[in-house]
């Protein structure tokens, strides 16, 4: 049977790990999605100034 320290121990661990993937997949997004939905989002801008543009 696992004693408490074993247990706190595996926590420890555990958290370190969920760190350490928290961290890359953050790192992932910054670095690849975010840009990406930029693009995205200055083309839909550009899409609706073509569109429907404002009128001054």
């Amino acid at each position: 049977m696992l004693e408490k320290s074993d247990i706190e121990l595996l926590g420890q661990m555990m958290d370190e790990k969920i760190g350490s993937s928290e961290n890359r997949m953050m790192a992932y997004f910054e670095g690849k999605i975010e840009p990406q939905l930029q693009l995205l989002a200055e083309g839909h801008q550009q899409l609706l100034e073509t569109l429907a543009p404002v009128s001054r």
